[in-house]
Order: C-alpha cells, then structure tokens, then sequence
C-alpha cells in the first residue's frame, strides 16, 4: 500500500496525483504487486499445477501463457497434499518450464489468518527479506473457522490482508467451487464459490481454472476491478520422476476446450422441439457436429444435460411443451441466442417466467 494511504488525515486528491503511485504489474494484466487474489476451481481442476505453474514464472520472470512476469521471490504454502510438492516441482524442472528452486520456499504449517499476532509470527521467519508472491494453497487447508460464516471470513480476508501489508507481497489464495455445482460434463457453474459470500468482495481480482471435458486446463480472468481479458489453456502432461515416479505438469496448449455440450445438445433440441426424450438422445447421438467433437460421448451423458434442464423449468404438463417453453423464450429473446450465453443463463432466466 502506499504509505500516503496509511496516514491519518484527510488527503488532498491533487496530493494523491502528485505523490501516490499505480502499482506494477507482478504478471502483466493479471496480478498487479501487492495485490489479494483469490483462484478458484473445481476439485482436481489443476489449481495447484497452476499455482506452481506460477511460482516457477515469477521465480525465472519468465511469461505465463504470454504474460510476462516479474522476477522475484516465492513463498509456497503448501497445506494440500505437501508430500506430492517435490515431485510436482521436479516434474516441472524436467519438462524444461521455468522454474528456479533457489527462489522458491515452501510453508507446510497452518498459518493461522484469524490472529493477527500469528501472522506477524509468520512473517518473521523471513527476516525482511519478502517475497514478492505467496500462494495460499488452500483456503480450505488454511481457513480454520466456519467457511459460511460472514463474519469469521471477513476477519480471515482481513487477516491475509494483514500478510500483504506487512510483506508487500502479493498474495495468492487458491479455493474450491461447490462440488455439486460441477456439470457432469466437467463445466463450473460461473461465480459458485463454496464459502461465504464475504470473501468475493475481500479479492482484488478471481481467476478461474477449469478443467474441460477433454482435459484441457482453462485459465482465465472471472473478475477484475482492473486487468485485461486473459483466456488460456495448458494441457496435463504426465512426467516421471526419481526414475519410478510420475507426476503432472501444466503446458501451454493453442488446443482450444470443445465446443459446449449443452449448447449443442439446446441446438438439437431447437430444430425437434417435439420429440420425446428417448428420440431427443438418439438425434443428439446421430448429430454429425456432435458425433465430430464428442465422438465417446453416450446417451447416459445426454441424459444428465436434458434433464438438468428441466429441473431448472418449473412447469406443470407434459415434458415436450417444458422444452418448448424454454425454448420459446430463448428464440424470443436474442440476447439468450447459444453462441453468446450460457445454458445456466438461459435457465436462470426460464425460471423467472
């Protein structure tokens, strides 16, 4: 924080325009220094490859997915699964990624963010020499009060604030989404996070990992007071190590996810609003752009996705004329048009009727 910010008065803004400064960005259009964000995804998304995908970048100030980084130190508080962090680091030594080990210090124990004298604690160990990033990986692992708690999360968020303020550092925490907000399909349900809702407002910026159906690992902005537009996709690769090991690593990848299921399958339906279900799968099954894109795909899968949709459609009367309606409503409306919505958008909005 500027120190200008951290006096007692009232400031004069041409005093913050001559005095105060914008800070820098620690990876180019998306973590600005000294800044809180939270990265979230689903379960066994690849959130910790990612975050060790990006502890490595700004250890060599090498570019994530195109981004440049600043070079500076890292400190990885490894609180999830912390016996798998010397293979996942040497797996990405030995793929040839960014990653410098002499840069890089690891944190196994509970920091507690809810007491402020434990976090000065903590920060001591590093004897005024800081990082310029901390991973917080999870916020599950670190968290110990009750996640739906307001009040509570607000005082943790405050807590990690505390950290940044003392270090300079930016500060990285990695959550989860609701599980049972995961399509079958592999889609997050968009701005789902487990926890209270304190915590959403406590973040500079959220950044979202997604693992798509086809296993590509998606990386992108989901909010931002400030940054760029950033959209990218890493591919899991397995990598052995120690000679009977295998671990997985994070590439950058120009493969793209698949086109969305759902939308597809809505497409389907579209052009039969008629049929019954049974008829529904067998033309999706048939559909050459789906049989192109998803040539495993089975009629259990189609299944979860026309009935996830009229769950969400509640009409009374036979299945058809829910479809229709839903339909209807989506042709009426052009904003709902599938190359530019979501399904759950599409549904949210059929509810309401």
């Amino acid at each position: 924080m500027n120190d200008i910010f951290k006096q007692l008065r009232l400031i004069p803004a041409q005093e913050i325009l001559d005095h105060a400064h914008t800070p820098d960005w620690l990876v180019d259009g998306l973590i600005h220094e000294g800044s809180c964000i939270l990265l979230n995804g689903a379960p066994k998304s690849g959130k910790s490859l990612l975050a060790l995908r990006l502890a490595g970048c700004v250890s060599t100030g090498s570019p994530l997915a195109g981004r440049q980084s600043k070079q500076g130190r890292v400190c990885y508080m490894a609180l999830e699964r912390p016996d798998a962090l010397r293979a996942r680091m040497q797996a990405i030594i030995d793929a040839g990624l960014p990653f410098d080990a002499r840069q890089i210090s690891a944190y196994t124990h509970v920091v507690d963010f809810l007491d402020g004298e434990r976090v000065e604690s903590f920060v001591d160990h590093f004897d005024g020499a800081y990082p310029s990033l901390m991973i917080v990986d999870t916020l599950r692992r670190a968290y110990t009060g009750d996640e739906n708690n307001n009040n509570l999360m607000t005082k943790w968020c405050q807590g990690v604030e505390h950290l940044r303020d003392l270090t300079g550092s930016a500060v990285v925490v990695v959550h989860h989404n609701r599980r049972d907000q995961v399509t079958p399909h592999g889609r997050k349900v968009k701005g789902d996070y487990a926890g209270a809702g304190a915590l959403l407002g406590s973040f500079d910026a959220q950044l979202a990992c997604i693992r798509e159906a086809n296993g590509v690992v998606r990386f992108k902005i989901e909010g931002a007071n400030e940054g760029n537009d950033f959209d990218a996709h890493f591919e899991v690769e397995q990598v052995t190590v120690f000679g009977t090991h295998s671990s997985a690593i994070l590439r950058e990848t120009t493969q793209s996810s698949k086109p969305d299921l759902d939308l597809l399958v809505i497409a389907v339906l579209k052009r039969n609003p008629r049929v019954t279900q049974t008829r529904l799968r067998e033309l999706c099954v048939e559909d050459e752009t789906i049989r192109e894109v998803w040539p495993d795909l089975n009629k259990g899968t189609i299944r979860k996705i026309v009935r996830t949709h009229q769950r969400h459609i509640r009409t009374e009367g036979h299945p058809d004329d829910k479809r229709k309606k839903m339909l209807t409503y989506i042709e009426e409306d052009k904003s709902l048009s599938p190359s530019d919505s979501t399904p759950e958008l599409m549904v949210s909005k059929v509810v309401a009727l």
